[in-house]
């Protein structure tokens, strides 16, 4: 099985791919993360175009 792709590699492809450096690369992924876990968090779905929608779990009762 392969190894994930780690955050120090999505940053460095992520910089490579927009031609950003590492650090505005970082920043921008870390802000990505953070509006789509308190959108999910909160109770709202996330679909971008052409990928999977992500959902906040259903939980047991």
């Amino acid at each position: 099985m392969e190894e994930p792709l780690n955050r120090r590699e999505l940053v460095l492809a992520l910089a490579e791919r927009t031609e950003a450096d590492r650090r505005t690369a970082d920043e921008t992924l870390t802000a990505l993360l953070e509006i789509i876990t308190e959108t999910v968090a909160s109770g709202d779905p996330v679909a971008i175009s052409g990928k999977a929608p992500a959902r906040k779990p259903a939980t047991r009762r």
